[in-house]
């Protein structure tokens, strides 16, 4: 086994676990996959006899988060597609391990800039005046009577 090749099955790895994009962020209108997401901490290889045996370490955000079923059955579909592939351990670490630093820092300046957009919304929402009564359009009888003219 040359460490070429494992540096190569490594990174076929961690860009397959790349294209599994990550839930909670589809839900807001990102479209961020696990490794950029920080949810990868490593990936070992090692050549077996009948093929390669593949441990991840992964990990989710929160305590909370429901989607690690999600992330693992996707995560050994997308590794035993790659070939050759004898056995898949993912090991889940405790989420107190991930924080938004794990982000790749394009993913994080996304955010930062998407919550800064929307602060500023907010903001202008905020300073907008809110009409009083008096100064709508008209009242419904109003409407009514122009309604009838008309006819």
């Amino acid at each position: 086994m040359s460490n070429d090749e494992t540096k190569h099955l490594t990174e076929r790895i961690l860009t397959a676990a790349n294209q599994i994009l990550e839930p909670c962020g589809l839900g807001q209108g990102f479209s961020i996959g696990m490794v950029d997401m920080g949810l990868i901490g490593g990936v070992d290889v090692e050549r077996g006899d009948s093929g390669w045996r593949v441990k991840v370490s992964a990990r989710v955000t929160s305590p909370d988060c429901l989607h690690f079923v999600y992330f693992e059955r996707e995560l050994r579909s997308a590794i035993m597609a790659i070939g050759n592939i004898d056995k898949i351990d993912v090991e889940w670490g405790d989420c107190s391990e991930w924080s938004p630093d794990q982000m790749a820092p394009r993913v994080r300046e996304q955010m930062q800039e998407r919550r800064r957009k929307r602060l500023a919304t907010i903001e202008q929402v905020r300073e907008t005046p809110v009409p009083r009564p008096d100064q709508f359009v008209s009242s419904v009888p109003d409407v009514l009577k122009a309604d009838a003219a008309r006819r």
